[in-house]
């Protein structure tokens, strides 16, 4: 909750509390750290125990590392050794060059959860503070900033008082939405992931391979397994029962290239989930609160380098922070006006990417990525007598209220006007498709 009260007196204050020890909140509060009268807490979730996917890092990512202070200690923590990737994209055998796929390309890959504690680690060796185990219950806004209610690992609650947040929580984290922000929501995309164990004759290259329902990602971790993922959208997931280990295996045992690297467990285990969607947050500016990593802006993780968006934001939202402080949010505007480009260029080349694979242009899922809009504003929509009801560009309740503002013919952009208005969190794109599906298009 955003706006309950808090009978308690503060037990700590802090000039900014981070929401999230990931890689985004940690660069966040390294960067903040570089100012020595600056107070910073991170809450952090999890205790840096999880499995995570390896993830790849490149040579330009070297001088980010080395502005955090983790470039040595990573290189005298674990081997960076390189990580090359093929793919099955457009075409049914392996391509080892593959330029388009940012987080898989030729580089060095790490261990992710030894890379979260390590950052973890020098936020604490820089004077900052990281409470593990950790959860925000309210967040409730002051005359000086925030009072914050968090419940510790002993499940004892307790009130910090803060200047400024940072919201490094995640694509699906609440806390920015509650202080006034829309996050823009363009996909369903779900991740479903097993760690089996890498096949006696399998090599330690990721690979990727397109299919119906989505596209497999097989990614060789150094403990000598291997990561399988599927993607694909939540409402195909639940239709064709791909969440039960039934189901995963079944689709797994038909791709041609994923499952000879791993081999098949006895006992079948059920696939971890993780959202996956792509989405613009669009902030509220009156607030003490900016978002950074997939909270700010989230990708679709088959184009995108994860970690270095993060790493990058997490600089960029702490510097924006430092200057709100000081009393001038010319930064803050120019941090939100670059990610809102650099989300719009990321679409481009997301669409792109997607229209290459044209095997299954037809199926729900490629056609969501590639059908383009060509509904001009001014042309007159009605749903009277239409025989469709339903889309896969849009949720069915929004379908239905599509249908409702249509039952009088008028242009399509006073629909789509009055549905965002209702739906701030819909992209135009997918309303357009949905009346060109749902609805009678006239002169």
């Amino acid at each position: 909750m955003m706006n309950a009260a808090l009978p308690l007196e503060p037990a700590a204050y802090f000039d900014v509390v981070v929401i999230g020890g990931g890689p985004a909140g940690t660069a966040a509060a390294l960067t903040l750290l570089k100012q020595p009268a600056l107070s910073i807490l991170v809450l952090e979730r999890g205790d840096y125990q999880q499995e995570k996917v390896a993830e790849a890092i490149s040579a330009g990512m070297c001088d980010l590392l080395q502005y955090l202070g983790v470039w040595e200690p990573l290189c005298q923590q674990q081997p960076l050794s390189l990580w090359g990737q093929q793919s099955a994209w457009g075409h049914p055998w392996l391509d080892d060059d593959a330029p388009h796929f940012g987080q898989f390309g030729h580089s060095w890959h790490i261990n992710r959860r030894a890379f979260d504690l390590l950052m973890a680690e020098q936020v604490k060796a820089s004077g900052g503070q990281v409470s593990t185990r950790s959860q925000l219950r309210q967040a409730h806004r002051t005359v000086n900033g925030w009072q914050l209610q968090v419940t510790d690992k002993d499940n004892r609650d307790s009130t910090i008082a803060c200047r400024y947040l940072i919201d490094a929580a995640g694509r699906t984290s609440p806390w920015s939405l509650l202080a006034g922000a829309n996050r823009v929501r363009y996909d369903n995309l779900l991740s479903l992931s097993n760690w089996l164990p890498k096949h006696p004759d399998a090599d330690d290259t990721a690979r990727v391979e397109s299919n119906e329902w989505g596209w497999w990602s097989a990614v060789p971790q150094s403990d000598g397994r291997t990561v399988v993922s599927l993607m694909s959208d939540m409402e195909l997931v639940r239709k064709h029962r791909l969440a039960s280990p039934q189901g995963w295996f079944a689709l797994l045992a038909q791709s041609r290239h994923i499952a000879a690297q791993v081999e098949r467990p006895p006992i079948l285990p059920t696939p971890r989930a993780k959202p996956a969607f792509s989405a613009l947050l669009r902030p509220a500016m009156d607030a003490p609160i900016v978002a950074a990593g997939d909270a700010a802006a989230a990708h679709d993780p088959v184009a995108e380098s994860g970690l270095s968006h993060a790493l990058c934001t997490g600089v960029q939202a702490a510097r924006a922070v430092v200057e709100s402080l000081g009393g001038s949010n010319k930064f803050l505007w120019a941090y939100h006006d670059s990610l809102a480009r650099e989300f719009s260029h990321y679409l481009r080349s997301h669409g792109q990417l997607y229209q290459a694979e044209q095997r299954w242009a037809g199926a729900d899922f490629w056609r969501f990525r590639t059908t383009q809009p060509s509904l001009s504003p001014g042309t007159i929509v009605s749903s009277a007598k239409s025989p469709t009801k339903a889309s896969i560009f849009v949720p069915g309740m929004v379908a239905r209220r599509l249908l409702e503002l249509a039952k009088v013919p008028k242009p399509a952009a006073r629909i789509v006007a009055g549905l965002r208005e209702e739906m701030p969190d819909l992209p135009v794109e997918r309303i357009l498709l949905a009346m060109e599906e749902l609805l009678l298009v006239g002169r």
